[in-house]
């Protein structure tokens, strides 16, 4: 554990840098500048530590927080925790004015710990874990409507219950439960006995409700399923590494039960079989767009 309290003033930051930077972490950490520093001073950050073995150093060092449980603090004002052990900590930042206009009272619910099995917040760790892997989109509009549903999702998980709150994310839960959805059906897909019914116990919703979403977004869930493993099969197939690797191993991995099952598919949505793809100038499949 590094303490640079032990540290001469001066030295502290460079070896914060280079010890927890460099060594630990393998990036090059830059200080800010004063002027964007100040910029972002009353900007908020929402945070939570994933599944991992760890425990937080406070009060009551004997009783470990709720695993995946968030907490909304203040960006800005210096502050410290020892987390002991390997943890996955997600932070957040939020613009402040965004924050302060969809919940006037946020100073008072600064520093409250929300429970892992809080919907809204379960919504919102499926959102962000989402955005990870796919990126920000580079249209500034969009991204703008991403930050916003990501304070109604905080603004639900910090007032659970409340009306107004509930109302104002009422369009923005049901976008991100759709792509909380589709992103449990991606982590899963190679399992070949995945259900409506499994990912909405994994989300805390039911499986009606997994079955409204799909159709309300225009295609049904074992469609989606499909042509997530289809997708995932030709990428496999077109996989110079794997050119060896039978056919009927690539449709087990991406999650068919069968050959035949996998061929049926593969023929009805692109009109070929799947050993086509592997002959010396094949027109490859025209990539299919990933939301």
């Amino acid at each position: 554990m590094l303490n640079t309290d032990v540290l001469p003033p001066e030295d502290r930051l460079a070896v914060w840098v280079e010890d927890l930077g460099a060594h630990d972490m393998r990036l090059e950490i830059e200080p800010r500048d004063a002027g964007a520093d100040e910029l972002g001073r009353g900007d908020f950050v929402f945070s939570w530590i994933g599944p991992s073995a760890y425990r937080i150093v406070g009060k009551d060092a004997a009783t470990p927080p709720d695993t995946g449980g968030g907490i909304l603090l203040c960006y800005g004002p210096m502050g410290s925790s020892v987390i002991t052990g390997p943890a996955r900590l997600t932070n957040v930042r939020l613009d402040g004015a965004l924050v302060r206009n969809r919940m006037p009272d946020i100073d008072a619910r600064l520093l409250r710990q929300l429970p892992s099995d809080n919907i809204a917040l379960r919504l919102l760790q499926a959102y962000v874990e989402a955005l990870a892997a796919s990126g920000i989109p580079a249209d500034r509009g969009l991204a703008h409507g991403i930050h916003e549903h990501i304070v109604d999702l905080m603004a639900a998980s910090l007032r659970p219950g409340d009306d107004d709150v509930e109302r104002a994310a009422g369009g923005t839960i049901a976008v991100t439960r759709l792509a909380a959805a589709k992103t449990d059906i991606r982590t899963h897909l190679a399992d070949p006995t995945l259900s409506a019914r499994q990912v909405a116990q994994r989300l805390g919703l039911s499986e009606r409700s997994i079955y409204l979403l799909f159709e309300r977004g225009g295609l049904g869930f074992s469609s989606f399923v499909t042509d997530e493993r289809l997708k995932r099969a030709t990428a496999m197939l077109l996989d110079p590494a794997r050119q060896q690797q039978r056919i009927g191993d690539i449709a087990l991995a991406a999650g068919f039960g069968d050959l035949s099952t996998f061929n049926r598919s593969f023929r009805r949505r692109y009109g070929r079989t799947p050993s086509s793809l592997r002959r010396p100038g094949a027109d490859h499949p025209a990539p299919d767009r990933t939301d």
